[in-house]
C-alpha cells in the first residue's frame, strides 16, 4: 500500500506530459504567430512544434531511464 502511495506522490510532483505540451504548445503559437501572422497555418504549426519539443524530451528522459542514467 506504501509503494503506491509512494508511486501516486512521485507522479504529482512530476509536471504531466499534457501540462506542458500545452505550455509549450501555448509559448510555440504565439511565436509562429509572430513571425508569420496569426492565422489557421500559425496555430497549427505552433502546435505541431509544441508537440515535437515534448514528444523529444519525453524521448530523451526515457532513452536515459532505460540506460540507468535516471540524473535529472
Amino acid at each position: 500500500m506504501t509503494a503506491e502511495l509512494d508511486s501516486t506522490a512521485e507522479l504529482c510532483r512530476k509536471p504531466a506530459p499534457l501540462l506542458e505540451f500545452l505550455e509549450f504548445s501555448a509559448a510555440a503559437v504565439i511565436f509562429v504567430s509572430l513571425l508569420i501572422g496569426f492565422s489557421a497555418v500559425a496555430v497549427m504549426q505552433g502546435l505541431m512544434c509544441g508537440a515535437f519539443a515534448v514528444y523529444g524530451n519525453q524521448l530523451v528522459k526515457q532513452m536515459k531511464k532505460a540506460n540507468g542514467n535516471d540524473q535529472q
